[in-house]
């Protein structure tokens, strides 16, 4: 059985792993990211860098590990 892997807020994830939460949000638009922030994801996440960095053959890890509420308050809040 697999464990249950945390989710995060997306401004928590970038601040834990030393990024700018606009370094995600543009991961997560392009599907994948630069070998550096993949590594550190793995690092905090325990997700293998290579779903980070070939979603289409490995699996989109970010439904799995992105608290999407946060997101939708944050929208809500700019009036999208």
């Amino acid at each position: 059985m697999e464990a249950k892997l945390k989710k995060w807020r997306v401004s928590a994830l970038a601040k834990e792993i030393g990024v700018n939460r606009d370094t995600l949000d543009k991961a997560r638009r392009r599907g994948s990211t630069s070998t550096k922030t993949a590594k550190k994801l793995e690092r905090i996440t325990g997700v293998d860098r290579l779903r980070f960095l070939y979603p289409d053959e490995y699996g989109d890890p970010w439904d799995e590990i992105i608290d999407l509420r946060e997101r939708s308050s944050t929208e809500n809040a700019k009036g999208r």
